[in-house]
């Protein structure tokens, strides 16, 4: 039945109706590509399980318009059920990201204070869940401890007497949330008598209550340079198995990840192509019906049905999904720079540029004066290292280009500390060196000797 101007602030709309009738609070899209990828990765998983849990007892797939993902709106992407809605966050701050062990960095880094901003934006209807590759301790893990004592009981329909430690728990989730939420600070100060920075009140209380009942911590360990090698295997395999395919999982990964990394980026095809829309609108005070309010953002939705052909496509013409294999290297330099997501072409260039360094100091063996200059100068180039690291340096994005970039900019700046016959060019060389020998990195450091030796395996020991 076709529900004729309902808007946002009617109570009757439900969780679904209003993802698609309320706007937006602000872009939600990743901010690095490798965040992106990961991201896309993830939601990607969310539809093959939607749609393995959607396959009837006789494992075939039966359309259903019912359900979908949204992808970038109110958060990274939004899973409609029926009349049901869950926000969904994805965060990845690299591999050596401690785990969440305040509640203020949860709210802010894990950003659970703008879920909770949406949450409130979609008056309270929505479930939520944090999608992460970092854990939880100390005060974090006691907040999601009560989030699932709270669903427990909600899911039991028995309401939640916190004890004293639990409240003590929620006061720290109010004080972060008015620290980093402007949606919850805007909520209460609508409120007669708030005062910011106050103990939160029993209505404070059972509000922070309901939104930890539906509020879900999913902790993804697969982290982003493995992800594509994993994910066939760990996500697609096993729906293949139940469907009783035996094909290949890598191209339909391939596809399901394609589809839903252009409809992050609002690029799906939309029914009326690049016809704009004409009709006036009525008198009803501009009001539009949720699947009016849906049809707009159809460039950001996938399907089921989406799924499913495209899980098809992959099965039938495998090899139009399938992808180049790239270069295995070896060498614990180039380990290092793919680490810090260098393009191939640097890798290649630093490599070269390594080989020309230690061919340098092999042709000076027979100075006697030669060692004691080489580590006067690997001293000077470790302090450059050390310098340009910590102008580039950052948290949550990849900075291995532009620390090769500073690395040459403070070479030009520091000609004066070369010997003769040594230029920019070698001296980098020198600090690749370096790097092979783990005293330069392109990247947070990791373990690059089991890296090389995981390739080699992979390869059956064969480094040609």
């Amino acid at each position: 039945m076709r529900r004729w101007g309902l808007r946002a602030d009617d109570e009757c709309a439900s969780a679904a109706e209003l993802v698609f009738l309320v706007s937006s609070r602000d872009d939600v899209g990743a901010r690095t590509a490798d965040q992106f990828e990961w991201q896309a990765a993830m939601a990607a998983a969310d539809c093959l399980r939607l749609y393995w849990e959607e396959l009837g007892a006789d494992s075939a797939f039966r359309e259903t318009i019912k359900i979908r993902i949204v992808c970038e709106h109110h958060e990274d992407w939004t899973v409609v059920y029926y009349a049901d809605a869950t926000l969904v966050s994805a965060k990845h701050y690299g591999e050596n990201f401690s785990p969440y062990s305040t509640i203020n960095s949860l709210m802010d880094e894990g950003g659970v204070a703008h879920l909770f901003s949406s949450w409130l934006a979609l008056r309270e209807k929505p479930t939520t869940r944090l999608v992460t590759a970092t854990g939880a301790s100390g005060d974090t893990a006691k907040l999601l401890e009560l989030a699932r004592v709270a669903m427990e009981r909600r899911l039991d329909s028995v309401g939640l007497d916190p004890t004293p430690e639990q409240v003590d728990t929620l006061e720290r989730f109010h004080q972060a949330l008015l620290k980093h939420s402007a949606g919850y600070r805007d909520h209460w100060a609508k409120v007669d008598g708030f005062r910011p920075g106050e103990s939160a009140t029993g209505t404070q209380q059972r509000q922070l209550i309901r939104f930890l009942s539906g509020f879900m911590f999913q902790y993804n360990p697969v982290n982003r340079h493995v992800i594509a090698d994993a994910a066939p295997t760990r996500f697609v395999l096993p729906l293949l198995n139940r469907l009783g395919i035996m094909a290949d999982p890598g191209p339909v990964w391939v596809a399901v990840l394609g589809l839903v990394r252009q409809r992050m980026r609002s690029r799906g095809p939309t029914p009326s192509g690049g016809l704009l829309p004409v009709r006036p609108l009525g008198s009803g005070g501009g009001t539009v019906t949720p699947a009016e309010a849906e049809a707009m953002l159809v460039a950001r939705i996938v399907t089921l049905t989406d799924i499913d052909q495209v899980i098809q496509q992959a099965i039938t013409r495998p090899t139009g999904f399938a992808n180049l294999r790239r270069l295995v290297r070896f060498s614990r330099l180039a380990i290092k720079m793919e680490a810090g997501s260098c393009p191939d072409t640097m890798i290649e260039l630093a490599e070269r540029l390594h080989r020309e360094w230690l061919n340098y100091w092999r042709d000076h063996d027979l100075d006697p004066t030669a060692r004691s200059r080489k580590r006067r100068l690997e001293r000077d180039l470790l302090r450059i290292s050390v310098k340009a690291t910590v102008l580039v340096r950052q948290r949550d994005a990849a900075w291995g280009p532009t620390l090769w970039q500073q690395l040459e900019t403070e070479l030009e700046r520091s000609q004066d500390i070369l010997p003769p016959g040594i230029d920019v060019s070698l001296a980098l060389g020198g600090l690749c060196d370096l790097a092979s020998n783990g005293e330069v990195w392109f990247s947070e450091s990791f373990d690059v000797d089991h890296e090389q030796a995981r390739r080699r395996s992979a390869r059956g020991g064969d480094d040609s």
